[in-house]
C-alpha cells in the first residue's frame, strides 16, 4: 500500500518545487528566447539555480527513510534558491533588446501606441532601424524604443528644419532629487555628436520622468533620433547621458 504524503512534504512541494521550476522556466525564457544583452553565464544563473532547487525538493519529497537526510536535503532545497533571490533582487539587472530595420523598422514603430504623439513628418530618410529594448530588474521594468533615420543632406536639412519649426520642446531646466544642494538638470543635453532634447509635456500626454520622448539630431551623419521611454517606477533623472545609456539601452544599441 503505497504511503501518502506528509503534510510537510506537501509544503515542501508547494514552496520549494513550484518556485524553482518556475524560475527554471524563466531561465529558459532568458536564455533561449530574450534576446539576451547578458553573458550566457549570467543568464544560465536563471536556469541551474532554480533547476537544482527543484531537484533537491523532488528528492525531499520522495525520500521516506532516514530523518537527517530528509532535513539534508530541505536545507540543500532552500541554499540554491536563497542565492537565487539574492542575486536577483540585489544584483540583478538584465537587458534586452531586439532591432529591426529598413520597411519592417517603419511598420513596428508606426505600430506602437506613442506614435501618435511622436513627430508626424519623418521625410524621407534612407535608412531606418527600430530599437526596441528592455531592463528587469527584480519585479521592476523599463521600456524603451529608439526610432533611428539616417538622411541625405538635403533631406537632413529639410528634417531639422520642420523639427525646429513644428515641434514643441521642454525649455524648463528639471528638478534633481537629491539630500544635497545641486544643480537642476539643464532641458536638452549632448552625447557623442547627438543633441537631444526632451517633447514638451504640452505636446504629449506623457509624463516626465516615468514617460518621456527624446528627440535626437547629429549633423555629422544626417541622423535623426526618436527615443520613447517608459517606467512607471522612475521618480527622478540625475544624468541625462547615463539615463540615455542604461536605461533608453543606447550603450546597446548597434
Amino acid at each position: 500500500m503505497k504511503q501518502k504524503l506528509s503534510r510537510w512534504q506537501l509544503i515542501g512541494l508547494i514552496v520549494g518545487a513550484m518556485p524553482a521550476l518556475f524560475f527554471a522556466y524563466k531561465g529558459i525564457q532568458h536564455l533561449f528566447f530574450g534576446n539576451a544583452l547578458y553573458t550566457p553565464s549570467l543568464a544560465a544563473v536563471f536556469f541551474v539555480l532554480p533547476t537544482i532547487a527543484a531537484a533537491l525538493a523532488w528528492l525531499l519529497i520522495l525520500w521516506r527513510k532516514k530523518v537527517w537526510v530528509r532535513v539534508t536535503l530541505a536545507v540543500l532545497t532552500l541554499v540554491p534558491l536563497f542565492f537565487f533571490w539574492t542575486f536577483i533582487l540585489l544584483l540583478g539587472t538584465f537587458h534586452s533588446q531586439t532591432v529591426v530595420t529598413g520597411a519592417e523598422a517603419l511598420s513596428a514603430y508606426t505600430d506602437t501606441s506613442y506614435s501618435s504623439v511622436m513627430p508626424d513628418e519623418l521625410g524621407s530618410p534612407t535608412d531606418v532601424t527600430f530599437v526596441t529594448h528592455t531592463l528587469e530588474c527584480a519585479i521592476f521594468r523599463a521600456d524603451s524604443n529608439t526610432l533611428l533615420l539616417t538622411y541625405s543632406p538635403e533631406a537632413y536639412a529639410a528634417q531639422t528644419a520642420y523639427l525646429n519649426s513644428q515641434i514643441i520642446f521642454h525649455t524648463e531646466p528639471f528638478p534633481v532629487l537629491s539630500s544635497a544642494p545641486v544643480d537642476p538638470l539643464p532641458p536638452e543635453f549632448t552625447w557623442e555628436g547627438w543633441y537631444f532634447r526632451y517633447l514638451s509635456e504640452d505636446q504629449t500626454t506623457l509624463s516626465y520622468p516615468s514617460e518621456l520622448i527624446l528627440v535626437g539630431t547629429n549633423d555629422a551623419e544626417c541622423a535623426v533620433t526618436y527615443v520613447y521611454f517608459k517606467d512607471i517606477d522612475l521618480d527622478y533623472i540625475d544624468s541625462h547621458e547615463e539615463f540615455l545609456l542604461n536605461e533608453c539601452g543606447w550603450q546597446y544599441l548597434p
